[in-house]
């Protein structure tokens, strides 16, 4: 199945709306399509702290799949 982009968020921003077991790993979808924290929050109602902190996991998630799990050994990583 081929969708855009747009398809698919709109279906995630569906599913963002329903408090389900699921959410979770749509907030990931999401942030993964661009969506920002104040977006995020206007459909889904979820505390800001917390869509910050999975955030932080979906930028980690991107940087391990572009360098690597090298990543963590990195001078910069480790001053963090």
């Amino acid at each position: 199945i081929d969708q855009s982009k747009q398809e698919i968020s709109k279906i995630v921003i569906e599913k963002l709306k329903i408090p389900n077991t699921q959410r979770l790993w749509y907030l990931g979808d999401a942030f993964r399509l661009g969506m920002t924290v104040d977006e995020i929050y206007q459909e889904s109602k979820i505390d800001r702290w917390f869509l910050q902190q999975i955030h932080q996991i979906v930028i980690v998630e991107q940087q391990i799949k572009e360098q690597g799990s090298s990543i963590f050994f990195s001078k910069d990583y480790l001053i963090r």
